[in-house]
Order: C-alpha cells, then sequence, then structure tokens
C-alpha cells in the first residue's frame, strides 16, 4: 500500500472569511457548496494550515457574530496544522517563529540543497491535529482587542513604510563626521518639517482607511525627534549619535557604509535578533553565521518589498500578506491576494532564481475555485 502524504496549502484570510460566511448562510444551497468544496480539499488530502496572521486578521472584524462563524468554521475543520510557537509555548506561531525555524536549520549545517532545508524547517515549523487543541486559540474573544488594534497599527506602519522617502541611502555614513550635533531648537524645528512631508505623504500614499495624517506622522516624527536628542546632549558627534540610536557602535560596520546599507542591517539584525532570543540563543555567538545569510523567508518578504514601491498606495494588509507569503518555501500552495501575486510575478521578471521559493504561489478569486486550481486543471 503507498503511503497518503499530507499536501500543506496556506490560505489567504479574506478567502478564509468568505469561505467561513457561506458554510453558515442563511441559504442551504450555498451552504452545500462550501461543504462540498471542503471535501474536496480534504479528499485530496489537503491540510489547511493556519497561523497567527490568520487568526488575527480573522478575529478583528468589527461583528462579532461574523467572527463567532469564522472560528466555528476553522475549529469544525477536522485536522489542520499550525505554525508552532519556537520557544514551545502553547501560543500559535507568526513569522517569527518560521524565521526561528530557519535559523535553527542554516545552524545545524546538515542539509546540503535549499530542498533539504526547506523540508527540515518545515519538519520544524508544523504541528498537527484539530484547531480546538491550541489553549489560547479557545480564548478567541479574549484576543479580539489585540487584533483589532494590531490591526489599526498596521495600517500605520505599513502607510509610513511607503511613504518615507529613500533619497539619502546611497550617501557614506562617513560624511557625517564633520557635522556637529543639532540644538535642542535645531533638531525640533527639522523633527517638525519631517512631520509635515510625512503628512502629506501618508494623505498621498498611506491606507485610504487611514485616519488622523497629522497625528501619526508627528508621533513618529516625535520618537525619532527623541532618540537623536537625547543622543546628542552628551556632545557626541551626529556620526557616533546615527549609529547609537540604533543601538551600534560605528566600529560594528565597514568604514563605506551607506545610510541605506545600515538601515537594512540594523532593522534586520534587530528583527531576527527576537526569533534568536526565542531560540533561548546569544545574538553575538548567532550573528556571524547569520550576518551574509538570507533566509528564505527574508528573499520572498524582499521580492515583493522591492515591487511594491511602485505601488500608488499602502495598504493595511501588506504585512500580513507578506507573513503568509514567507510561507511559500514550506507548503504545497499558498493561497495569496491578487496584489502580492503581481508583485511576484514581477520579482520573477527581475530575479529567475525566486521562482525556486515561490513554486507554491497560487491565486483564487474565491474559494470554490480551490479544487479545480489545486489539481491544475
Amino acid at each position: 500500500m503507498a503511503l497518503i502524504k499530507p499536501k500543506f496549502i496556506a490560505i489567504d484570510s479574506s478567502v478564509l472569511g468568505k469561505w467561513a460566511a457561506d458554510a453558515h448562510s442563511d441559504d442551504s444551497h450555498t451552504r452545500k457548496m462550501a461543504g462540498n468544496v471542503l471535501d474536496q480539499i480534504l479528499l485530496e488530502n489537503w491540510v489547511p494550515v493556519i497561523s497567527w496572521h490568520h487568526i488575527e486578521e480573522l478575529i478583528r472584524h468589527p461583528d462579532e457574530a461574523i467572527v463567532e462563524d469564522r472560528m466555528k468554521f476553522l475549529f469544525a475543520l477536522p485536522h489542520v496544522a499550525w505554525i508552532w510557537a519556537a520557544n514551545g509555548s502553547d501560543l500559535i506561531g507568526s513569522v517569527v517563529d518560521v524565521e526561528a525555524a530557519e535559523i535553527q536549520v542554516h545552524l545545524s549545517a546538515k542539509y546540503d540543497s535549499v530542498k533539504k532545508r526547506c523540508l527540515a524547517t518545515r519538519d520544524r515549523l508544523l504541528r498537527f491535529g484539530k484547531l480546538s487543541e491550541i489553549p489560547t486559540i479557545r480564548l478567541w474573544r479574549y484576543l479580539r482587542p489585540v487584533a483589532i488594534y494590531m490591526g489599526k497599527n498596521q495600517q500605520k506602519i505599513a502607510s509610513i513604510r511607503h511613504s518615507k522617502s529613500n533619497v539619502n541611502d546611497n550617501t557614506p555614513l562617513s560624511t557625517l563626521k564633520g557635522k556637529k550635533p543639532l540644538s535642542y531648537e535645531e533638531a525640533k524645528q527639522a523633527c517638525q518639517e519631517e512631520a509635515t512631508k510625512i503628512t502629506q505623504e501618508l494623505i498621498d500614499r498611506g491606507d485610504k482607511r487611514l485616519s488622523e495624517h497629522k497625528a501619526v506622522a508627528q508621533d513618529f516624527s516625535d520618537k525619532i525627534f527623541s532618540l537623536i536628542a537625547g543622543k546628542s546632549k552628551d556632545g557626541k558627534s551626529v556620526f557616533e549619535t546615527f549609529f547609537e540610536q540604533f543601538g551600534y557602535k560605528p566600529n560594528e560596520f565597514p568604514e563605506d557604509v551607506t545610510i541605506g546599507e545600515f538601515k537594512y542591517a540594523a532593522d534586520r539584525r534587530k528583527k531576527l535578533g527576537i526569533a534568536i532570543q526565542l531560540l533561548g540563543l546569544e545574538i553575538e555567538s548567532v550573528w556571524p553565521k547569520l550576518e551574509n545569510y538570507r533566509l528564505p523567508s527574508e528573499e520572498v518578504i524582499s521580492a515583493i518589498h522591492n515591487s511594491r514601491k511602485n505601488a500608488i498606495r499602502a495598504s493595511g494588509s501588506d504585512l500580513n500578506d507578506d507573513y503568509l507569503a514567507s510561507l511559500m518555501p514550506y507548503l504545497d500552495a499558498v493561497v495569496v491576494d491578487r496584489r502580492t501575486y503581481e508583485y511576484l510575478m514581477q520579482a520573477k521578471k527581475r530575479n529567475p532564481r525566486i521562482s525556486t521559493l515561490i513554486g507554491s504561489m497560487v491565486k483564487v478569486s474565491s474559494y470554490n475555485q480551490l479544487p479545480s486550481v489545486l489539481n491544475g486543471s
């Protein structure tokens, strides 16, 4: 008897939401259609994969009755896989846990091909059963305020990230060596000018649902200002101040590092530091092995970011879209939204090598297309 292997699929949250709505529809024909599609998927050994980012998006809908139907739909699935929390807790995992699994595999140095590393990562990443077996997910009602807050915060983050100018990214940081620290008043004025500029960019390019553009821009600028002002009080040079506001020293980077290179490296080290900490490791001992290695999830997300730069507006869902896409190297199918699909298709044209990491990408406009699309018909 041949061994039946499960096939793992992560489905975009908006598709899951519509599927759940139809599964609990007042119309019997609609309910039957939703059930038939699920039966077909399960018959072909497809196992839905759920992450925290799915749960977060599904439970932050303002109508609790709709959320109730969504969670009933997920809990009724006979079997699912979920992202395992790297710290061993009963929380459902997120992109940070994906990175932690990737780091574990990379540090083991046991695998000599991308395919073997991806399979090993998947083994570390997935846990199986019924979603109701995760204690924290049964408390979804208590998690709703957190999810709603995170949704609003993601609108701000995605909008600011999309609006920020990178005109100085190619400037060597060494040009700051001869510059004197700004006085308190000079820094405050510069902060206000930046807030005004960002406000207009948020209006022009931010998420359409974002409100209070001025307050969001001012809050962001004030945080940067407080860092610069605090570091400048001891009379250090602008060069030193720039490094220290990110928690680094000049001797930790090459002499010819540019502003853009520094921002990327500092941001990357900070983000991966969270995953490293979850593994119970010290970043100082691990970082030399990671500094010049790009995790597969990083490559996928970077490809999306490079394509998204030309988008007219940001969307608050951009962050979770990225996080779902990070699963592509490890699953048999990942259903993404139209925007993410187009961004990655553009990336393939620029860099054909990305194809090896996004081969599981699937696009559907409705859940009832899944059986035929997954069967290649």
